[in-house]
């Protein structure tokens, strides 16, 4: 026991003869188990600092200089966003806290980039939605911590409920606790408690015996409570807090219990991730998102493919809206201005590329005037039938065109069009291969 310690509450009596007894030390208020601090105000900055600290350790330990933005990506999302959870789904983060972590992620992902902010903010919306799918922390916090209210109902013969439903009683039904009220009681579940209406809204019940679902106050038949649709009804209802048990013709005696239904999803249990989502409320918009993450190219393409479609490469016409003073001139053809719906579609180089792919599948297609149309129209065989290896010519063909320009640009290296047609085909070939493509459409 000489590694134990005892941590006395208040005054304790006759504590030096139970350490002499025991044989192990006295501790004392705040404390680490299990990694998390017992004893700690949870509004305390001072508990953050071993996970901020983890994160910078982490950072510090790789290489960023050697990695590409989709690598940057791959880590950010799976170790660095994750490295936080844990404490989340105990303790309400503060502003403070989840903004030097953001700014930790910021800085790593988009360091050196002149549109940092306008990129971080767009990386947090889904990828759907145009993002990259990064956490924004506090809406995360939320979901991790509310889902404490799914427990609570799921977990009644648990110590924790047991705790709660003493101190602060149950509302009829027993789904939640009465409101914790008063300067004293336990801080983080009043803090929880301040989502309930939130949290509420997303949820419905299935009636089973009918004992704990309320007429007139809970979602059973429909989206709304029946006194919101009826509120005529309501207000000349005399059983306006009776059960579904007591107003309707009870049922059979082997009926079951009532139950929750989580409506974000379609399995009805709760999971933070939907509620993350409704919570985070991203604005809806039409985005090819499926021909950049869901193709087969690797993770640094698909990244600079999102860039393509946000029209934020460094190309000629972009760089002069940063500032910058040059002439607006194609290296590729050596006539026109450089944008990238010129380098990408219209340049005589992505022409003769673009009539190569025409040609080789037999399609006879009139090219749009912008990239965006271009990955929107081009999936799947402009939707006709699923093909893997076609929806990889697009990243490919464009990814070709961009290295063949970086190379004339900045190392004043130029191959002939013939040769950056092998190129593109064999690049093309390599990663089919990789991904098994090859052996399905043979």
């Amino acid at each position: 026991m000489n590694k134990s310690e005892m941590v006395p509450i208040g005054e304790v009596t006759g504590i030096d003869d139970l350490v002499a007894l025991l044989s192990c030390h006295v501790g004392s208020l705040p404390l680490l188990y299990l990694g998390m601090p017992l004893g700690a105000s949870y509004k305390a900055l001072g508990i953050w600092n071993p996970i901020i600290e983890k994160v910078e350790r982490r950072l510090a330990g790789w290489q960023k200089l050697y990695l590409s933005k989709g690598g940057c990506l791959t880590l950010l999302k799976s170790t660095l966003s994750s490295l936080p959870t844990y404490f989340m789904s105990l303790f309400p983060i503060p502003v403070s806290v989840a903004n030097r972590i953001e700014c930790l992620q910021q800085n790593f992902l988009w360091g050196g980039l002149g549109d940092v902010h306008w990129f971080h903010l767009v990386g947090c919306s889904p990828i759907w939605c145009g993002g990259l799918g990064v956490r924004h922390l506090i809406p995360f916090n939320r979901a991790l911590l509310e889902k404490w209210f799914w427990r609570f109902r799921m977990k009644e013969s648990h110590l924790w409920r047991r705790v709660l439903v003493a101190k602060y009683g149950v509302v009829r039904g027993g789904w939640i606790t009465n409101k914790p009220r008063g300067s004293h009681g336990c801080s983080i579940w009043k803090h929880v408690m301040m989502g309930w209406e939130v949290f509420a809204s997303h949820f419905s019940h299935d009636v089973g015996m009918g004992d704990r679902v309320l007429f007139w106050h809970n979602r059973w038949c429909s989206n709304r409570p029946l006194k919101e649709t009826f509120p005529v009804l309501f207000g000349c209802s005399l059983n306006q807090d009776d059960f579904v048990a007591s107003v309707l013709v009870s049922r059979s005696p082997g009926s079951s219990s009532d139950k929750l239904r989580w409506r974000l999803n379609g399995n009805g249990t709760f999971d933070s991730r939907s509620f993350y989502h409704a919570l985070l409320a991203p604005v809806a918009m039409a985005f090819p998102w499926k021909m950049i993450w869901g193709v087969k190219s690797p993770r640094r393409i698909a990244f600079f493919m999102w860039i393509v479609a946000w029209d934020r490469i460094l190309s000629c016409d972009n760089l002069r809206k940063k500032g910058f003073v040059l002439a607006g001139w194609c290296c590729m053809c050596k006539a026109d201005d450089e944008s990238v719906d010129h380098l990408f579609i219209h340049c005589g180089a992505a022409r003769l590329l673009w009539s190569l792919v025409f040609r080789s599948f037999g399609v006879v297609w009139v090219l749009p005037n912008r990239v965006l149309d271009l990955l929107f129209g081009w999936q799947n065989w402009f939707g006709k039938r699923s093909s893997g290896v076609w929806n990889l010519i697009p990243s490919c063909l464009m990814w070709t065109i961009w290295r063949e320009r970086n190379n004339r640009s900045f190392e004043n290296k130029e191959i002939a069009l013939d040769k950056l047609l092998e190129t593109f085909c064999g690049v093309l070939f390599d990663w089919s291969r990789v991904w098994g493509l090859l052996l399905l459409h043979l």
